[in-house]
């Protein structure tokens, strides 16, 4: 990949960043936006475990294409083999429920001792609470 693709790539990863981060904080999003912000979300995540899975499969394709060639052994083709059996559950093991992922995190504890906050809201800070400028110190 060249510098120009991965500067474009980073460009559209920074402006979906700073799209989605005000969409993110919006209160109640209307039905449709959810609609249309989930299905991307989904076609991305089916478009990376789909190149995941493929770049996975190309090391057991190639050993298995030399075995049929009569170039190459079976063994590399079966190490492989086993180690995608063997690495796809474990990696794709957080969308399980119960498998120890955020979801299973027990609920935070109040905030403790006399330094709790009376509001989860800050107040915005004006220039009427601001502190007088001090005097030059020339």
């Amino acid at each position: 990949m060249g510098l120009g693709q991965t500067l474009l790539l980073g460009f559209i990863a920074g402006v979906t960043i700073l799209i989605g981060m005000p969409v993110g904080r919006m209160r109640r999003p209307a039905p449709s936006l959810r609609l249309v912000l989930n299905s991307v979300a989904v076609g991305v995540l089916v478009f990376l475990v789909w190149d995941v899975f493929s770049a996975a499969w190309e090391p057991i394709d190639a050993n298995l294409a030399s075995f049929h060639e009569g170039d190459g052994g079976l063994g590399t083709a079966i190490g492989y083999g086993g180690l995608f059996v063997a690495g796809s559950p474990s990696g794709c093991s957080a969308w399980w429920p119960g498998s120890g992922t955020w979801r299973d995190a027990p609920a935070p504890r109040p905030w403790p001792g006399p330094s709790r906050p009376r509001s989860r809201r800050c107040r915005p800070a004006t220039a009427t609470r601001w502190s007088p400028p001090s005097a030059d110190p020339r």
